[in-house]
């Protein structure tokens, strides 16, 4: 009798337990069910670019499966999308500690990491998602454009070209290395790239505008003008740089009418464009425009102190101008200075702007002594050494030097053209 009771007992147990089993399990799956459900409303909500409402179903998942990665990788991807970079950065680290092996998390935080502006830790996190998976084009990109941002135009190109090997067709890594090369002045290399990018997508209005830049600096002027044109025609509304590379040809060309207007359409896009003011003064002072010129430098270094194209331009207008009304040798000796010294000490061009305010200020000895040093810089250019010679002539003499033949090339020199 016993016997059969403790066996009764015994399977008690055992049915309360299956019971609290099946409970649990039924629990567990609709808890699974709910954070699927959330999961996915948060897919749905994404897509259509409901941030604030994805951010708060991948919030719900999150509740629901606090030991699942994919929670937090799932809004930190939202995050990303909303350029909040540390939100996306902590919930790209806590992915990352659930599961340290998900080398697309390291990628995603790498492009975190890049658009805060902290180069060396997007770096290091595309070097952890390749040791995880070596053979990710997108990582190789990214760390590429990281490099780029830290001016290693070599190691950007290497990082480039394993890339393409991984994904041969992709534009767009064509004409990023194609701009490594531009900016290591590599041009035929770079012409080839952005050619091969602009073959694969013949709508990409910038592998149109680096090629132009190219071309330009090769002194393909008319190819220049072609390419930046096509740019803006297939970009019309966020053109401004476009318009203001197309100035800068133009000018180089002499074409100052037509270069004032490109700046002017590039202005008025882009109203914070202190390039585009800057170098409408360069082209305004080629027209013999002298206060107009003065203006458009001002407002450049209003909107940028660092714009040293626009203090040079103004140095040297103050210092050489034909019409004596706006000469101004102690500012021109200011202004050339602090050009100097925005460009290191080590831009040709603007220690002459240096040496030119000096002979206008008077002070012959030190028009003669940075004449001379911005000489023997050897980028200087044949035609330009020419004339820095006749400069140091007339400083000799004690004459200072002013402009006369308004309309060329001749002069200050343009500020190299931003890419």
């Amino acid at each position: 009798m016993k016997t059969r009771w403790n066996g009764f007992l015994l399977a008690l147990v055992v049915l309360a337990g299956l019971g609290i089993y099946v409970w649990l399990w039924q629990i567990g799956n609709y808890a699974h069910r709910l954070k699927a459900n959330a999961t996915s409303s948060g897919y749905t909500h994404f897509q259509n670019g409901e941030w604030e409402l994805a951010i708060k179903d991948f919030t719900e998942a999150i509740r629901l499966g606090r030991r699942d990665s994919k929670g937090y990788y799932n809004r930190a991807g939202v995050f990303l999308q909303k350029g909040e970079w540390e939100h996306a950065i902590t919930d790209y680290t806590e992915a990352i500690r659930l599961n340290p092996r998900s080398a697309v998390s390291f990628e995603n935080r790498a492009v975190a990491y890049f658009n805060k502006g902290d180069f060396n830790k997007a770096i290091s996190d595309c070097d952890q998602a390749l040791q995880l998976d070596p053979a990710r084009a997108g990582t190789y990109r990214q760390r590429g454009l990281s490099f780029a941002k830290a001016t290693q135009w070599d190691k950007a190109i290497n990082d480039y070209t394993k890339a393409l090997s991984f994904s041969p067709k992709h534009a767009l890594t064509y004409l990023q290395r194609g701009f490594a090369y531009y900016m290591q002045t590599n041009l035929d290399k770079a012409t080839q790239d952005l050619d091969e990018a602009i073959r694969i997508n013949p709508t990409d209005a910038a592998a149109y505008d680096v090629r132009g830049l190219c071309y330009g600096q090769n002194g393909h002027l008319d190819n220049a003008i072609s390419d930046f044109g096509e740019a803006i025609r297939l970009n019309p509304t966020n053109s401004s740089t476009y318009y203001g590379h197309r100035g800068h040809t133009l000018c180089l060309a002499t074409q100052w009418d037509q270069a004032i207007h490109d700046f002017t359409e590039a202005i008025r896009l882009d109203p914070t464009y202190a390039w585009a003011f800057s170098e409408r003064g360069y082209a305004n002072s080629k027209k013999g425009l002298w206060g107009q010129a003065i203006t458009d430098c001002t407002s450049a270094m209003r909107l940028d102190p660092r714009t040293s194209g626009a203090v040079n331009g103004l140095a040297w207008l103050r210092a050489t101008c034909p019409d004596a009304s706006f000469r101004d040798g102690r500012e021109a000796v200011s202004l050339a200075g602090k050009a100097c010294e925005l460009t290191k000490w080590n831009t040709w061009y603007c220690i002459g702007t240096l040496a030119a305010a000096y002979a206008e200020a008077g002070d012959f000895e030190q028009a003669v002594k940075f004449q001379e040093k911005a000489m023997k810089m050897e980028e200087v250019p044949e035609i330009e050494r020419t004339r820095a010679q006749q400069r140091l002539q007339l400083y000799s003499q004690h004459q200072a030097y002013h402009e006369t033949d308004v309309g060329s090339a001749n002069g200050t020199v343009l500020t190299p053209v931003e890419p």
